[in-house]
This record gives C-alpha cells, structure tokens and sequence, in this order.
C-alpha cells in the first residue's frame, strides 16, 4: 500500500512512452480537466470521466505493484479508447483542497503469470476538492470486497457517488456532503491493514490469513516463503 501527498499529474511511470503521454493520454486529462477543477460546479462526458480514471488508476498501479498484477487486457483498452465495465469508479468531494494519491493493493497471484487472482487493486485520489477513488476487483471480491466498500460508504450517508459503465450523464456532486480530510484518508485505506481503516481489524485478520495461505501454497510448490 502507499500514499503520497504529492502532485498526481508529477507522477513518472516509465511503462509510458512519450507518444502516448503527448497523445491520447493527454486527451484524456483534457476531456475532463474542468470537472476536476470545479467538481461542485462543473460536469463531463462520464465516458471520458471513467476512461481518466481508470488510465489514471493504472498508471498509480504501475508505480506501485507490478505490471502483471492487472489483466493485460486492461491496459489495452484505454489504448483503443474503450471503457471496462471492470472497473468501478466512485467520485466525491473534498471540504479541504488536497493534492494526494494513495494505493492498496490486497490478493493472491498466479505464481507464473503474476496476475491477481482473488482479490482487489484499489487507487484513490484527490486533486484540489475533487475525490476520485477506484477498484478494481479479481475472483470473488466483486461479492464481498467491492460490497463492503459499497455498504460503508452508504453508511456514512454516501458522500461518494459511482458513475456506472454505460452512464448518460455525470452524477451531480453540488447536492453531496464534502469530505473532511480524515473521511478522505478513511476511503483511501478501506482495504489496507492500517489503522485508519474503518474495517481495520477485518483486514488486518484477513491479510494474516492471506499472507499464511500464501506462504503454505509456495511450500507445497518447493518455493521459498
């Protein structure tokens, strides 16, 4: 898991080669530059909003776990312009403007391929007051994980709201409660083992576990821990 108080748009991945940072890439960030400036006020096409944030999600991924984790097939898209109904992207507001990325990244992975087999990537973000989080899940989690993320977030009077593959037309946020920065942070760590997880002792007793399954699965394979 990481988390970084710095510019989102500083970020360096160098899986990106210059032609497409300059090319498609950057129409993506251009579609929807003024939402995510005035987020209250402004709206885009929830196409281009999805097909950002799942690019933007990926490229945080890449700084943070390796390339293979993620089906192949989820780079490719954004490549051709295409969503990925795969993807489930929540937006929100922030009553405090930040600048602000975060990660978490929980599962098993095929030991020969290094995909994510069960399990969930998770990139969140804030950008001056406009909140984008995205998860992405493997296996089964789309039942349990993606669930308890929805279920929270509801409990807490759903001051996020998903833009759903498919949609017409952009959730309206001006009618939704800001975040304070201690909310934000909340979201951003759902799935890690950290204290600022509202459901922290599950994950943490769920990361033991994992981490144990693991461990027992490479023994039997004659692989070292």
């Amino acid at each position: 898991m990481t988390t970084r108080p710095d510019p989102l748009f500083g970020l360096k991945v160098r899986h990106v080669c210059a032609k497409c940072n300059n090319g498609w890439m950057n129409r993506f960030d251009l579609a929807v530059e003024r939402w995510v400036i005035d987020p209250a006020a402004q709206t885009c096409n929830p196409v281009d909003l999805r097909r950002w944030a799942i690019k933007v999600a990926i490229m945080i991924s890449l700084t943070a776990q390796p390339s293979t984790v993620l089906p192949r097939a989820d780079y490719e898209r954004p490549l051709g312009g295409a969503d990925n109904a795969e993807w489930h992207v929540l937006i929100g507001r922030s009553s405090v403007p930040e600048w602000r990325h975060a990660h978490v990244a929980q599962g098993i992975r095929d030991e020969a391929t290094g995909e994510m087999l069960r399990g969930i990537t998770h990139a969140s973000w804030v950008i001056g007051t406009s909140i984008v989080t995205v998860l992405r899940p493997a296996g089964d989690a789309e039942k349990h994980l993606t669930a308890a993320f929805r279920y929270y977030n509801t409990a807490v009077g759903e001051p996020l709201v998903e833009v759903p593959f498919g949609a017409d037309e952009l959730p309206d946020l001006a009618a939704r409660r800001a975040l304070h920065p201690t909310e934000v942070v909340a979201f951003f760590w759902f799935f890690a083992a950290h204290p600022a997880s509202p459901v922290y002792p599950l994950i943490d007793s769920g990361a033991r576990q994992m981490r144990n399954v693991v461990a027992e699965r490479r023994r039997n394979l004659g692989l070292s821990p």
